[in-house]
């Protein structure tokens, strides 16, 4: 980290975030939900939750799935094959998203697609 400012404000915490997070406003993570059954991933958002401060958020970036029946999107439904065939996770639609973090104890505020071709977009959350 180049900039002190920024490098003092950050704290390196071990553990498994299955487990438990440390307290935060905000959570990110890029890529990591889509790795995760929904078991799993309700356990890492409700901890989320759990140690939320004030008004904060959880932002994933990752790939939102047209809806069941749509064709377009190949590239990121080959993503979604991928992901169950080699791990335990898979891709989702917006309306999967919503049970994931409804079933956490969340709210989804937005989703802002960034326009790559896997339909990543950013689906931000709140308590």
């Amino acid at each position: 980290m180049s900039d002190p400012a920024i490098a003092s404000r950050l704290e390196y915490v071990g553990g498994s975030m299955f487990d438990a997070v440390p307290p935060a406003d905000v959570y990110i993570m890029k890529h990591i939900i889509h790795d995760w059954d929904d078991e799993r991933c309700i356990r890492l958002l409700r901890n989320c939750h759990r140690s939320m401060q004030g008004d904060g958020r959880v932002i994933c970036v990752d790939t939102v799935l047209p809806p069941m029946g749509d064709a377009s999107s190949a590239t990121a439904k080959l993503l979604d094959l991928h992901m169950m065939v080699l791990i335990p996770g898979k891709e989702r639609t917006q309306a999967q998203w919503q049970a994931l973090y409804q079933a956490a104890g969340l709210q989804i505020r937005s989703i802002t697609p960034i326009q790559d071709n896997f339909g990543t977009s950013i689906i931000e959350g709140v308590k």
